[in-house]
């Protein structure tokens, strides 16, 4: 009887302690796609749909449901954008996130903007492919 007993209380030590929460929110079967673009005025120019430069950067924060702020130390991961400002993060969980973008636009003469920007996405499923367009502005 002493025999089960133990048994018993291992395998409830090993159900207990053994599942954890995956807390880098990676690994999972979705992803979060996008583009980052600009469209404002710059100069007195009205400028739509424009693209930004390759050195622009999108972060992400798990678990974050309003913008954690402009401290890109505060966000769990970063990518920078491709040559079209295209991102991709891939392996994601079920959850909310927030996507901060940051970079230069770069106009026709050359002259060159800071801008930024950000959105929340919420992840639903667990194999979703979301699509997500970050407006940045200066």
């Amino acid at each position: 009887m002493v025999k089960y007993k133990i048994y018993f209380v291992f395998l409830l030590c090993f159900v207990l302690f053994g599942c954890r929460k995956n807390e880098s929110a990676s690994g999972g079967k979705a992803s979060i796609s996008g583009f980052v673009e600009f469209t404002g005025i710059i100069n007195g120019i009205y400028v739509s749909n424009a693209h930004i430069s390759r050195n622009t950067v999108v972060y992400i924060k798990y678990d974050a449901t309003t913008f954690p702020g402009t401290d890109v130390s505060q966000y769990d991961s970063q990518q920078n954008v491709d040559s079209k400002g295209n991102f991709n993060f891939g392996l994601m969980f079920e959850g909310n996130y927030y996507l901060y973008a940051t970079g230069d636009y770069i106009d026709g003469y050359g002259y060159s903007y800071a801008v930024s920007g950000g959105t929340q996405v919420n992840i639903t499923t667990r194999k979703a492919n979301l699509n997500y367009d970050i407006a940045v502005k200066p």
